[in-house]
């Protein structure tokens, strides 16, 4: 269960600059959250595509030890289900959304308490987007190269 520290916002809920809905993406920011003698935490906070001209910011929570690709706040979920982003398969009750052209499984986040709402990405989108770590700033960054998330794949445009 994610407590207070593990927010680079120090409080145990939403940032508040998320979910403001924008005719532009914001510019991705990869924070390095680190507290002393408690834990360290990378973070992501990129926005999502909803429609043409139509973005939402969101924080994500760099999880390797998380077993699915992607948890969603239960707020994050409905933003993307209203725009009709997420698909669910019927047969199987599994639910997902396409992000840059390809399937990715997607969960509400698990919580113990309400007041846990963090957006996470496991190991496996980590992987699929190509986590890079450094020692110095920026610390993390991506290999595939984005401004935002979306759910055509893009990487062929000019």
């Amino acid at each position: 269960m994610l407590m207070a520290d593990d927010f680079p916002w120090r409080r145990q809920d939403d940032n508040p600059c998320d979910y403001i809905k924008s005719s532009t993406p914001m510019t991705p920011e990869f924070i390095f959250h680190h507290v002393r003698g408690k834990n360290n935490r990378l973070w992501m906070r990129a926005s999502w595509k909803l429609a043409p001209g139509e973005f939402v910011p969101m924080s994500f929570l760099l999880d390797t030890g998380a077993p699915k690709q992607l948890y969603l706040s239960e707020r994050a979920m409905s933003i993307l289900e209203e725009a009709g982003l997420t698909v669910e398969d019927n047969d199987t009750d599994i639910q997902f959304v396409y992000v840059f052209g390809r399937k990715c499984l997607v969960e509400l986040t698990p919580s113990v308490t309400p007041t846990a709402p963090a957006n996470i990405f496991g190991l496996k989108m980590l992987k699929r987007l190509g986590l890079q770590l450094f020692e110095k700033e920026p610390h993390f960054s991506f290999s595939k190269k984005f401004t935002f998330f979306e759910k055509d794949d893009v990487s062929d445009l000019p």
